[in-house]
């Protein structure tokens, strides 16, 4: 029996790197006789990949391929992750000369594959056009773009369309102020309210797949993304607004950030129609309000 663990990185051009993880063993119930704490004894399958990632001044891209090995018993073949072969990924933040305006695209390219179920290739396509102003009283980002995502799929039988897609307007408004002002102690405090507001229209994705999308837990960021689900077999509708502040204080002496408070919430115009698994429309009219706060009581902590 054996656990095998290879681990391999390299920088093969400016700008470039590559990494290759392989991990396998023996059989399944290799960590569960051999596994010395609950991380080890509670893993669900083995993953293994090899990534290739550039940075260039104003893109990124990604080549990457994964496979896993299934440790739990209790996972039916039909819940089994879907091994991506291979994963492309381009993402762009250019700017158009010295407007102000910045053209911007997520791309990807990936094909799914599992022994059960249905497969095939997805594109997912994210272009948009954004403004950015950033001065000492604030900030204001306006963005429009389009998401486009289709699909090559294997059905393996199964009825319904093989070559299904969505498309959908993005719209938001990304702005904020900063006040500030000096403590008794010689510290600065800022007050930052901000505002949120997000339009996407609704599109019926019924007949798209799942193969690796979920709802994200709904944290403090959630106030300023675009989509509610990770993953781009879901783009979430949406006619919302998200009200924020956030309040830091600053040494004084160093300009050290001392803490942080941020508080907001959601509040919704309409009901959010797009949900996995055949779930109802979330009517709610409001968010959970959420919190967040940081202390950094010491450099090292």
């Amino acid at each position: 029996r054996y656990h095998y663990l290879v681990d391999h990185r390299a920088y093969p051009w400016k700008r470039w790197d590559s990494r290759i993880i392989v991990n396998r063993v023996s059989d399944r119930a290799y960590f569960q006789d051999f596994g010395t704490n609950l991380v080890q004894t509670s893993q669900q399958f083995l993953r293994s990949s090899g990534t290739l990632t550039g940075v260039g001044r104003h893109w990124d891209f990604e080549f990457m391929v994964d496979d896993f090995q299934l440790l739990d018993d209790e996972i039916l073949p039909q819940n089994e992750p879907y091994r991506r072969l291979p994963r492309l990924g381009y993402w762009l933040d250019q700017p158009l000369g010295n407007s102000g305006f910045f053209f911007g695209l997520d791309s990807e390219l990936v094909y799914f594959d599992r022994d059960i179920g249905i497969t095939g290739a997805r594109v997912d396509l994210y272009p948009r056009l954004y403004w950015n102003r950033y001065s000492s009283w604030g900030f204001i980002k306006p963005s429009i773009g389009y998401r486009y995502t289709g699909y090559d799929l294997d059905r393996q039988g199964l009825p319904g369309d093989e070559s299904p897609n969505r498309g959908t307007m993005i719209a938001s408004l990304d702005t904020g102020l900063v006040f500030d002002r000096m403590t008794s102690k010689g510290d600065l405090q800022t007050l930052d309210p901000r505002l949120f507001y997000l339009y996407v229209p609704y599109k019926n994705q019924d007949e798209l797949p799942v193969f690796d999308t979920g709802v994200f837990t709904f944290g403090y960021s959630q106030l300023f993304n675009t989509n509610r689900f990770a993953g781009a077999d879901r783009q979430g509708d949406a006619n919302q607004l998200s009200l924020a502040v956030t309040t830091n204080q600053f040494s004084g002496a160093g300009g050290a950030l001392l803490w942080s408070l941020s508080l907001g919430q959601i509040f919704y115009f309409d009901d959010r129609r797009v949900q996995l698994d055949g779930l109802p429309p979330d009517d709610d009219n409001y968010s959970p309000f959420m919190g967040e706060f940081a202390w950094y009581f010491s450099s090292r902590f």
